[in-house]
């Protein structure tokens, strides 16, 4: 892939030894979100009829319905249906950062790392805040 984030890149390798999960319900990892960021890469690539041009917004809700079927089955009965969907929407929205970020954004291997440290620090953030919370406000 062109633009998407090589976790085999040594420039993602020394980053890694930083911070490898975050700690949410989740256990999101480096690889899982070069993957997420990735899965909203590809769809630039996909084969579509030539008049058809997806907005943001149709990636926004393709992915959206996507991530959030597929956390709700692995996760259910883990969660309840808030957490899931604020945790969908957050994945979601990486999707699509990886396909908005090439079509405005020139390719940097340096910009890989940081895009991630970026994710994981703000993650690590809702998930803490999330934690903080009394069991009531959740």
């Amino acid at each position: 892939m062109c633009y998407g984030i090589s976790i085999a890149n040594s420039s993602i390798r020394v980053y890694e030894k930083r911070r490898k999960t975050v700690n949410t319900p989740l256990n999101l990892t480096r690889e899982s979100i070069a993957s997420i960021f990735n899965s909203g890469v590809a769809i630039i690539y996909q084969d579509m009829p030539s008049d058809q041009i997806l907005s943001i917004a149709d990636v926004a809700a393709l992915v959206s319905e996507e991530i959030e079927v597929r956390l709700k089955q692995s996760y259910i009965g883990l969660m309840d249906d808030i957490d899931l969907s604020y945790w969908a929407d957050m994945i979601a929205r990486v999707a699509v950062l990886g396909f908005i970020l090439p079509t405005v954004c020139e390719y940097s291997p340096n910009l890989q790392g940081a895009i991630i440290d970026g994710i994981l620090n703000k993650l690590s953030m809702c998930a803490k805040l999330i934690s903080d919370m009394p069991d009531d406000t959740k």
